[in-house]
């Protein structure tokens, strides 16, 4: 299977609540040494500020 693009850096380098959002339902994929792994994101928890608390997406 062939990987998609590579996220840019300016993907991330955004509030957690968007990037939480325009990633779910995405496939990420990553290839390792041992095969390739996709999994579909169908809940996101973001977390932000000091005390790492999360809130559903």
């Amino acid at each position: 299977m062939a990987l998609g693009r590579t996220l840019p850096r300016s993907f991330i380098a955004r509030p957690v609540h968007e990037v939480a959002e325009d990633l779910l339902g995405r496939v990420v994929r990553t290839v390792t040494p041992e095969g390739e792994v996709a999994e579909g994101l169908v809940e996101i928890a973001a977390c932000a500020g000091e005390d790492g608390s999360a809130s559903p997406v």
